[in-house]
C-alpha cells in the first residue's frame, strides 16, 4: 500500500484535503477534519533528491488500543505525541483495508470528542459562535460540506454544515435513551428537538426489508453509553462491561446483509451500527448451537463476555459455554484457539473451578507437558511404556534415533524405563537428589498475568487465594499479583537428561548386542555407570530364571507313547518290502514287546530323574553289554538331562568315531541331534559345544575337557 491510497480514500468519504503547512518541510502534510479543526493525520513522504531510501509513514489519531494487535506496520507515533497517536509503515505488507478502517476509526473518535451531541432540552449551553445544522446524508459517516466549498477547496467557516450517521443520532421513539450530554437515563419527550438519521445501506437492514426503529434503538442506546473510555484500561473494560450487560438479553432473529470487519476491534465501541447487528445476529445463534463460520472479531467479542459473566448465571455456566464454543466453532484459526485454551484454564483459576472440569480442555501443550513430569516423578507407579514415553517426550533427539529402539523395540522400552525407576530408588536410598530433580530440578515461582490480552474487568480476590491444578502446577494470589509455581523448562538440564539416554544407549549396544555404531564413553557421566550395571544385572537374572522355567518338562507318558507308535507306523509306510526283509528280528517288536519297552523306559526315566544310579545295559559297536564304566558315564548323562541317542552321540564324538550310523539307525536328523545336546549343556558349559554344517556334527575342542569331566569318560 502507498501514502497515496490513504489521501485518496480520505478526500473521497470524508473531503479531507491535504494540507501542507511548512514551506520548509515540503515533505510533512496533514489531514485535518474541516468539521472539527481537528488535526487526523501527519503525513511523511520520502524526500525526492534524498539518497536515503526511507519509506513512507503516517502519524495516525486512532487511539492506541491497536498496538495490542501487534501488526508489523503499526508502532509508536514517529513525529506525533500523546496516547491517541501511532504510527503506520507503508509498505507491500501495509493492509489497505485495515489501514482505511483506522482512518474510519480516527475520524469516529474525532467526532465523539469534539462534538457531543445532546438532545435533551436542558443541554448545556454552548457558544453561540458554533452552531450545527443536521441535513440529510446520502452515505454511512459522510461530513458534506456546500457544493461550491467542496469543488472550491476553500476553508470551511465556522458555521459548518454536518450530518451524523446512525451510530451518533436515531430519530426519537419514546424508548428508553442515554443523553450523552447531560449523563442522566430518561425518556425523550415528542416535543424534544430530533435528529433524523438517513439509513446508511447494510446497518440495521434486513433481508426483505429495514429492521425495526425499536431494535436498533438498543445499540445505538448501548453506544452512547459515557464513561472515562479511552483514557485507560480499566475503563474500557468497565465500559465493556456496563454496555454487554446492557445488551445481555439483546437478540436479533433477522439476518442483515453481510458486513467488513477488521482484526484490530476489541470491545463494541469498535464496531458500527451494521456490524453490531450482525455480530448480535451471530450471537443468537451462537447461543442456539449453531457455529457459523465468520471473522475473528465475532468470537473474540462473544469470548470476552462470557470471560466477564455477561448473559450467564455462574462462573461454571460461563466455562461450560466456552468449553462448547471451543468444541462447536469449527476451523478455529490455531492461534486463536490456543489463547481460548488459556484463557478457560485462566478463568477456572479466577473462580476456583475444579480442576477435573477444566482440565480436559486447558492448553493440550501445557497439559501433556505436565502429564509427563508427573509420570517420570513417580515413575515406580508407572508402567513401562509409561515411563518410556515420557522418556521421550524430552529426550525425543536421543530415543527417536535409538538403534536399540530400532532393532529390539520392547526389550529396548523395558530397559530404558527401569534404568528410570533404578537410578531414582537408588539414588533415594543414598540420600541423594532423584535423576528427576537432577534433571529437572524444583518446582519454580514466577509472576503469571491472568487473562492476558483479553478485555476483562478485574473482580475482588482474597489474598493468599490458592488454586492447585495437578501435582505439578498451582497458582497463588498475594493480593497484589497472581503467581505460578511449575517445572519450567527454561530451568531443566537438558544436557544431563539427553547424556544419561546417550550412556543407556551405549551399553545396550554392547549387551544386547546391536551391531551399530560405537558410541563415545562420556567421563563425565561415570556416575550413570552403577544404575546401568544394577538394570543390566537384573535383566541377566530375570532372563536366567526364565530360561530355567522353560527347562522344567512335565513328562507325559501317555503322549510319548502315542509319538513313538506314530513314529513306528510312518516309518514302516516309508520302508520297502526288501528293507522290512533285511531289518533283523530285533527290530521291529511285537506290540507286546513295545509295551514292555515303554514301560522300562518310563522307568529309567523317572528314576533318573530322581538320582537314581539306573542300570541300562547299552549295546557296544560289538553287539556285547558296556561294563561297569559305560554304565556310570550314562548316568551321569541321565544326571545332566542327556537322552540315549544324545549320550551315544556325545561318546562317539569324544572317541573320534563316525556318527552317520548312529542318526540313520535312530532316524534322527544332526541338527535336531545337536541344538538338544547344546541346549542341555548351556547351563553347564555356558556355549555351545557342538558345531553343524547341515550333514554331520562336530565337537568344539575347547570344551572336549569338560565332557570328559561330566560323562566320566
Amino acid at each position: 500500500m502507498e501514502l497515496s491510497e490513504l489521501v485518496d480514500y480520505a478526500l473521497k468519504k470524508y473531503h479531507l484535503r491535504e494540507e501542507h503547512k511548512w514551506n520548509e518541510l515540503p515533505d510533512y502534510s496533514a489531514l485535518i477534519n474541516p468539521a472539527t479543526e481537528q488535526w487526523i493525520a501527519l503525513l511523511i513522504r520520502t524526500p525526492r533528491n534524498s539518497k536515503e531510501k526511507r519509506p513512507e509513514c503516517c502519524d495516525l489519531k486512532c487511539g492506541q488500543e491497536v498496538l495490542n494487535e501487534h501488526v508489523p506496520y503499526v508502532s509508536k507515533p514517529f513525529r506525533m505525541r500523546g496516547e491517541r497517536w501511532v504510527g503506520i509503515t507503508f509498505g507491500a505488507t501495509t493492509d489497505r483495508d485495515a489501514v482505511f478502517r483506522l482512518l474510519d476509526q480516527a475520524m469516529l473518535t474525532d467526532e465523539r470528542s469534539g462534538y457531543p451531541i445532546t438532545l435533551d432540552r436542558k443541554r448545556p449551553k454552548r457558544r453561540a459562535t458554533r452552531t450545527y445544522l443536521d441535513t440529510p446524508i446520502s452515505g454511512a459517516g459522510v461530513r458534506q460540506e456546500t457544493a461550491d466549498m467542496s469543488q472550491s477547496g476553500s476553508q470551511p467557516s465556522r458555521n459548518v454544515t454536518a450530518t451524523y450517521d446512525l451510530d451518533l443520532e436515531p430519530k426519537g421513539t419514546g424508548d428508553e435513551s442515554y443523553y450523552p450530554g447531560s449523563g442522566e437515563w430518561g425518556t425523550s419527550d415528542a416535543g424534544d428537538k430530533t435528529y433524523a438519521a438517513t439509513p446508511i445501506p447494510g446497518a440495521g437492514t434486513q433481508r426483505g426489508g429495514v429492521a425495526s426503529r425499536s431494535g436498533l434503538d438498543r445499540i445505538w442506546n448501548m453506544k452512547r453509553m459515557t464513561g472515562p473510555y479511552g483514557k485507560s484500561v480499566t475503563s474500557q473494560e468497565s465500559l465493556f462491561v456496563r454496555q454487554g450487560e446492557y445488551m445481555a438479553d439483546y437478540e436479533v432473529t433477522m439476518e442483515g446483509p453481510p458486513v467488513q470487519v477488521y482484526g484490530f476491534e476489541r470491545t463494541y465501541q469498535h464496531l458500527s451500527t451494521s456490524q453490531l447487528y450482525a455480530y448480535f445476529f451471530w450471537r443468537t445463534q451462537v447461543r442456539k448451537g449453531i457455529y457459523n463460520q465468520t471473522n475473528n472479531v465475532f468470537p473474540r467479542l462473544y469470548q470476552f463476555e462470557l470471560i466477564n459473566q455477561i448473559g450467564v448465571s455462574s462462573p461454571e455456566q460461563a466455562l461450560e459455554k466456552l468449553i462448547q464454543f471451543q468444541k462447536g466453532y469449527a476451523n478455529y484459526p490455531d492461534k486463536e484457539r490456543q489463547q481460548l485454551n488459556r484463557w478457560i484454564l485462566d478463568f477456572a483459576v479466577l473462580h476456583g473451578i475444579s480442576p477435573e472440569m477444566v482440565y480436559p480442555h486447558m492448553d493440550p501443550a501445557i497439559r501433556e507437558h505436565d502429564d509427563m513430569i508427573a509420570v517420570l516423578k513417580d515413575s515406580d507407579a508407572q508402567t513401562d511404556d509409561a515411563v518410556y514415553n515420557a522418556l521421550l517426550f524430552f529426550g525425543s533427539k536421543i530415543l527417536q534415533k535409538s538403534s536399540v529402539m530400532k532393532k529390539a523395540p520392547e526389550k529396548g522400552k523395558h530397559l530404558f524405563a527401569e534404568l528410570w525407576r533404578t537410578g531414582d530408588r537408588m539414588r533415594r536410598e543414598n540420600n541423594q537428589d532423584t535423576l528427576f530433580t537432577v534433571c529437572f530440578g524444583h518446582l519454580k515461582t514466577a509472576p503469571k498475568k491472568i487473562m492476558f490480552g483479553a478485555v476483562y474487568l478485574e473482580r475482588t480476590i482474597e489474598k493468599d487465594t490458592r488454586y492447585v491444578l495437578n501435582p505439578c502446577r498451582s497458582y497463588t494470589y498475594d493480593g497484589t499479583q497472581w503467581w505460578e509455581s511449575s517445572y519450567d523448562t527454561a530451568y531443566f538440564e537438558k544436557d544431563v537428561f539427553q547424556g544419561i539416554l546417550r550412556e543407556m544407549e551405549r551399553r545396550l549396544r554392547e549387551y544386547l548386542p546391536i551391531h551399530a555404531n560405537t558410541l563415545q564413553v562420556d567421563p563425565f557421566l561415570q556416575w550413570t555407570e552403577p544404575y546401568i550395571n544394577a538394570v543390566l544385572e537384573a535383566d541377566r537374572a530375570a532372563e536366567a530364571k526364565a530360561e530355567a522355567e522353560k527347562r522344567r518338562i512335565t513328562f507325559d507318558f501317555a503322549g510319548l507313547d502315542r509319538i513313538r507308535q506314530d513314529a513306528d507306523r510312518t516309518r514302516d509306510s516309508l520302508l520297502t518290502e526288501d528293507e522290512m526283509d533285511d531289518m533283523p528280528a530285533h527290530a521291529a517288536p511285537s506290540a507286546g514287546q513295545t509295551d514292555g519297552l515303554q514301560a522300562d523306559e518310563r522307568l529309567q526315566t523317572a528314576e533318573a530323574a530322581n538320582g537314581a544310579e539306573v542300570e541300562t545295559p547299552c549295546q557296544t559297536d560289538d553287539n556285547s553289554l558296556a561294563g561297569p564304566a559305560q554304565v556310570s558315564a550314562e548316568t551321569m548323562g541321565a544326571e545332566i538331562g542327556l537322552d540315549a541317542v544324545q549320550l551315544a552321540v556325545l561318546r562317539a564324538l569324544l572317541r573320534d568315531e563316525p556318527t552317520a550310523a548312529l542318526f540313520q539307525s535312530h532316524h534322527v536328523m544332526p541338527t535336531v541331534v545337536a541344538d538338544g545336546i547344546n541346549e542341555v549343556l548351556f547351563d553347564e558349559i555356558g556355549d555351545n559345544v557342538l558345531e553343524c554344517d547341515g550333514n554331520g556334527i562336530v565337537l568344539v575342542e575347547d570344551y572336549r575337557e569338560d565332557l570328559v569331566r561330566l560323562l566320566g569318560e
